[in-house]
């Protein structure tokens, strides 16, 4: 299944829940508070498929490094279609600021069902209670969203060809899947009055990231450092 059947297949639950957190928001925080936050999402998915063995183990898998064969990781596609979504949410409030905006949740999970592992109940990996412990930084710009989408695709490039869909999340080009993520906002504007995405399992314990934890270390797993940074082997 590819990114844009993926995506069209879970827009119904891409209905703004309690607690879920807004790119832009996400972006204003610390690399230590960011790597807690996905810490607790991935605590969440796991939490919500520890009864059925097989999926926890692809769902663990899943949140690896990357393995022998992969041409990138799952948390690599993470980052990948987060850098795209960051973009459309942007390029979207700024034609219309009232605009439904795009949340690390709904990447996440598109993500996740892309690559075939739904949660029971179509559960959305969820936090709540979250509370940045550090000061925030200043707003994303677009500049500064099409900077890190450029290294986050540079990264990955080492390993692949500079035309491989690895680069545009199964698409063949960048513009392609800013356009899809414009889709899933239209989308889920338009669903706004549906049922919320459901939010059942149990959360993580909050995750206290490593000292040396931030952008361009080169650490082995998400626990060591902020998803936030193309430097680490996730790739």
């Amino acid at each position: 299944m590819n990114a844009f059947i993926a995506g069209l297949a879970v827009i119904p639950l891409f209905v703004t829940t309690a607690g879920a957190m807004p790119i832009y928001r996400f972006d204003q925080m610390s690399d230590n508070d960011d790597a807690r936050y996905v810490a607790s999402l991935v605590a969440s998915a796991k939490a919500a498929s520890q009864f059925d063995p097989a999926l926890y183990a692809r769902v663990k898998r899943f949140f690896q490094n990357k393995q022998p064969g992969e041409t990138i990781s799952g948390m690599g596609k993470f980052e990948l279609n987060l850098a795209f979504a960051r973009i459309a949410d942007l390029q979207a409030v700024a034609k219309n600021p009232r605009v439904r905006r795009l949340e690390v949740e709904d990447v996440l999970y598109t993500t996740m069902v892309d690559n075939g592992i739904t949660l029971p109940g179509n559960y959305r990996p969820a936090v709540f209670d979250f509370k940045p412990q550090e000061p925030p930084e200043k707003p994303v710009t677009m500049a500064d969203a099409q900077q890190g989408l450029a290294r986050t695709q540079n990264w990955i490039a080492r390993t692949v060809e500079r035309d491989s869909p690895a680069l545009f999340s199964g698409f063949s080009s960048n513009d392609k899947v800013i356009a899809f993520w414009g889709t899933v906002i239209v989308a889920a504007m338009m669903m706004s009055k549906s049922e919320p995405a459901k939010t059942g399992g149990t959360p993580g314990p909050p995750y206290e990231p490593k000292p040396h934890c931030s952008r361009g270390c080169d650490v082995m797993t998400i626990e060591d450092c902020s998803h936030n940074t193309p430097m680490c082997s996730w790739y």
